[in-house]
Formats: structure tokens, sequence, C-alpha cells
């Protein structure tokens, strides 16, 4: 017989009498790799399996190229300095080969190289990302054209997942159409199951991550513009006059007598369009203040409450 079918057939025969078997040492090697999870030497050979593996190279490259844009301009807008904007896109990021491109680059950054120069050194992104990255310095609107680039690459981003996962489809019709076994069948759906669940993990939370880090950083520096009102006014601003204080002289006394804007109207807003609640005195902050976002759900006392304690 032709070699597939007898590969077929063997393949047919292990499962019939070895299923129980095949199973225990599946769930054995589910258990071993998830007790292993968390070691730097399996987390490293995931990551580089992440970036090698044709298929599911291009949606990490594509998830990161569109987390660093979507983060990256995002801190830009609310004003965070590029290096420090960098260092936490940089924090971020999980696959730990990337991570330490973004830390190259980021060194390069500091010596003065431009954004471009340094990812096209450490080729951390391809050479369309860093066109559009160098469209930005050149034009002076980089953090706007990173926002559009983040738009566009959401897009490319689920293409490229379409696009991997349409192999499953003549998968099923292989199956079907060579009568395999239920055996078989259950096998090779486990595969399809364990490729699509891969592809989920890594998509999932790209908003997220950006707009918690991007939360983070607002709140940091607003903290510096706080203590900058206070040496300025020898008080920080009142309850009532709130994080308002920050961008326009306040009405309200106590009047502070050298006022200058420490913030935009944006810089007070968090990714969900809500105002950061300002508390003096703290709750969390004895003999201090309070600045948290509600998170998404605009609820205090949520899992996704993001505060300055």
């Amino acid at each position: 017989p032709p070699f597939m079918i007898k590969v077929s057939l063997a393949l047919s025969d292990l499962l019939k009498n070895y299923w129980w078997a095949l199973g225990l040492a599946l769930g054995c090697t589910i258990m071993l790799l998830f007790a292993l999870r968390k070691t730097p030497g399996f987390q490293s050979g995931w990551h580089r399996f992440l970036i090698k593996m044709p298929g599911i190279r291009d949606i990490t490259r594509a998830r990161f190229e569109l987390q660093f844009f979507e983060t990256l301009g995002s801190l830009l807008r609310g004003g965070v300095p590029l290096l420090h904007a960098l260092e936490l896109v940089r924090r971020a990021v999980t696959n730990l080969h990337l991570k330490h491109s973004l830390t190259q680059a980021e060194a390069l950054v500091q010596e003065g190289a431009s954004l471009s120069h340094a990812m096209k050194k450490t080729h951390a992104l391809d050479s369309q990302a860093i066109d559009v990255i160098r469209i930005g310095e050149d034009t002076g609107h980089l953090a706007e054209v990173l926002g559009k680039a983040a738009t566009r690459m959401d897009t490319q981003l689920t293409r490229t997942i379409e696009r991997v996962t349409a192999l499953i489809q003549p998968c099923l019709l292989l199956i079907s159409k060579n009568g395999f076994t239920l055996l078989e069948m259950m096998v090779v759906l486990l595969i399809i199951a364990l490729i699509l669940g891969t592809v989920a993990f890594m998509v999932q939370g790209i908003q997220g991550d950006a707009e918690h880090v991007t939360t983070g950083a607002k709140i940091k520096s607003l903290e510096v513009a706080l203590t900058s009102y206070k040496i300025s006014n020898l008080t920080y601003p009142t309850q009532e006059q709130g994080l308002d204080a920050l961008v326009s002289r306040p009405t309200a006394d106590p009047k502070p007598k050298r006022w200058t804007q420490l913030a935009k109207p944006e810089g007070i807003l968090d990714p969900w369009g809500h105002k950061l609640v300002y508390r003096n005195p703290g709750k969390h902050n004895a003999g201090g203040y309070d600045v948290l976002s509600l998170g998404a759900d605009g609820l205090e006392n949520t899992d996704d409450d993001i505060g300055n304690w």
C-alpha cells in the first residue's frame, strides 16, 4: 500500500490499542508544561518558538507590532517623554526575546539615536513598521502617526489570524474524506484546539496592556505635577479643586499665588474617558493624596482599579 495509507493504518492501530497510554502521556505532558511554565528556561524556549514557528511567528510579530504602536502612541499623546514611554512599553511586553530587543533599542535612543534607527538596528520591527516611525519623526507627529498605524495593524492582525486558522478547514475535510476513525478525529481535533488556544492566548489582552500602562504612566506624571504644585503653593490642591487645578487656575480658596498649567485637559482622563479620581486627604495614602482610575467599568473597588498605592 502507499506510504500514507501505511501510516494511517499504523496510527489507527496505535490509537485503538494504546489510547489510554497516549491519553495518560498527554495529561502528564500538560501537567509538566504547567509546572514549568514560569521557569526561565521554559519561558525562553517557548518565546523563541513563538517567533520562529511558521504561521505562529506571523501572529506573534503582528501582535507585538500592534502592542508597540498602540501603547507607545497612547503614552506619547499623554505627554510621557519618549525614553520613559519606551521603558513602559518594554515592561508590558511578555516575550523575552522581543523584550531584549526593546532594551537594546532603548539604550540606543538614550545615546541619541532616533527611534527608527534604534528599531532598525535591533531588528525589533519589520521594515514597513520602521518606515511608519520614520514618517512620524520627519513630520513631527509621531504620536498621531503611531495611533493611526495601530488601527491599520489591528485589521492586519485579524487577517493574519484568519489566514492561519483557515488551514483548519482543509484538515477537517481530509479527515472526513479519508474515513478516519473516531479516535483519530479526536486527536486531530485536540491538536487543532491547541493551535486555536495558542492563537487566542497570544492575541488576548493587547488593548488591556496598552490601557493599563498608559493609565499608570498618567498617574505617575500627575504625581510629579502635584509635587510641583505644592512646591509653588505650599499645599496640594484641595478635594474640591481636584485635578482641574493642574489644568486651569482654581477660583476657590485657597487660591494659588504662583499658578502655572501643569497638565493638559486630556492628561487627567484615563483611556476610557473617565476623569481620574483625586482625594485629599487620601484614603489609601495616609497623610497624602490618592489618584486613581476606576477602569473600564467606571466602578470603584473592582479588580480593574488602578491607583497610586
